[in-house]
């Protein structure tokens, strides 16, 4: 655990939560608050995945696969460090399920890599979100897209095999 939280306190690389959270901790105390931030993230990060397990039980190989890929995505979007190779491991799990927005994050990633050309080492936030924006938009309209009811609140439901009774 002390690893994971010096992971989460001490280093901020192409995240997407992290980052709305420090502007506004410099717009609101002045500084930022990645020491209470990040631990709380990860903890989050790990309900998260927790529920996930709880709630989308496997029937068969393609939901193992399914469940590893949304427990990364959890995993990430809460991670205050995210390298461009660290999608890889979306992108395998894509690949064994019918979602497909961990290729399309797999692409877009590449824009970080614009903070290694930079001589200090400074991320352009415009290009993080506009990665983030078009994954989650992807990944949303896929969700609609697998899902077999009309109602959207019905869909959410579906995936989740929660049973409206």
């Amino acid at each position: 655990m002390e690893s994971i939280n010096l992971y989460f306190v001490n280093f901020e690389f192409n995240a997407s939560i992290i980052f709305l959270l420090r502007e506004y901790s410099f717009a609101t105390v002045g500084y930022n608050e990645i020491a209470y931030y990040g631990p709380l993230l990860s903890k989050l990060a790990m309900v998260g995945i927790a529920l996930l397990a709880i709630i989308k039980a496997y029937k068969s190989e393609q939901y193992i696969f399914t469940s590893i890929l949304f427990g990364l995505v959890i995993y990430y979007l809460f991670a205050t460090t995210v390298h461009p190779w660290y999608i890889s491991l979306v992108l395998i799990f894509s690949i064994f399920t019918r979602y497909k927005f961990g290729i399309v994050w797999s692409l877009l990633i590449m824009l970080s890599y614009y903070a290694y050309s930079q001589p200090d080492f400074q991320e352009n936030l415009t290009y993080v979100i506009i990665e983030y924006v078009f994954v989650l938009i992807v990944m949303i309209v896929e969700l609609i897209k697998y899902t077999k009811k009309d109602n959207f609140g019905l869909q959410i439901m579906d995936f989740f095999k929660i049973k409206d009774e």
